[in-house]
C-alpha cells in the first residue's frame, strides 16, 4: 500500500536534517584536522563525545535527550571558535 504524502515528506525531512547533522561534525573538524582521514576521526569523536556529554547531562538533569543534545552542540561550537581565535 502506497504511503500518503505527509508521511513521505516527514521522511524525507527527517533524513536531510540528520544529514545535515552529520555534516555538521565534518565542519567541526575540517578546521582543525591535518588531513581527511584525521578529519573523519575528529568528526566521530566529536559526535560521539557530544553524544555521551548530553546523554549523561540529559539523564542526570532529567530532561529531554533532543534540546540537551543541541545545546551541548551549540556550546562546543562556541568553544571552537573561542579555540580557534585565541
Amino acid at each position: 500500500m502506497a504511503e500518503h504524502l505527509p508521511t513521505q515528506v516527514a521522511r524525507f525531512a527527517q533524513r536531510c536534517v540528520l544529514a545535515t547533522l552529520s555534516i555538521a561534525f565534518f565542519w567541526a573538524a575540517f578546521g582543525i584536522a591535518r588531513n581527511w582521514r584525521h578529519c573523519q576521526w575528529l568528526s566521530v569523536g566529536i559526535g560521539v563525545g557530544t553524544y555521551v556529554v548530553a546523554f549523561g547531562v540529559a539523564l542526570v538533569f532529567d530532561q529531554p535527550f533532543g534540546p540537551v543534545l543541541i545545546a551541548v552542540l551549540i556550546v562546543f561550537a562556541g568553544a571552537m571558535k573561542i579555540a580557534r581565535s585565541t
